[in-house]
């Protein structure tokens, strides 16, 4: 039987580490080409109002507009979007806003979705499509 020398086990444990990591960060850039703070800096740019607004108990507002509160969130997750939009509106007294993250024409299930639960519960909740 032939031993295995300590260089060898340490390249294998390397590589086991490190592979796991480098095949997600190859899905994740696959799923969405672009990060996510692209999507909300151009959004806000594009709408005169100020990104990454931290809130008074430590809560990041994705971008507060002259009239907005607006979070920011892929489609598939617009769910966890109606319930920080709606906080960061009662913190800042604005209109709730949630900006949807289109990355394919799947994704618009995802809108249809949203918006049939904002008519469904009268919320006062203005979305946008981010492609």
């Amino acid at each position: 039987m032939e031993r295995i020398s300590s260089f060898g086990v340490f390249v294998f444990a390397l590589v086991a580490i490190m592979l796991p990591a480098a095949v997600h960060a190859g899905s994740s850039n696959e799923l969405y080409p672009l990060p996510f703070e692209t999507y909300e800096k151009k959004w806000c740019k594009d709408h005169s109002g100020a990104s990454q607004v931290k809130m008074p108990d430590g809560t990041i507002a994705g971008c507060i507009t002259s009239t907005h509160a607006v979070a920011f969130e892929f489609a598939r997750n617009w769910k966890d979007a109606v319930g920080h939009a709606l906080y960061i509106s009662l913190e800042t007294g604005k209109k709730a806003g949630i900006v949807l993250i289109i990355e394919n024409e799947k994704d618009l299930a995802y809108v249809k979705l949203l918006d049939a639960t904002i008519a469904k519960f009268k919320l006062s909740i203005d979305v946008w499509k981010q492609d």
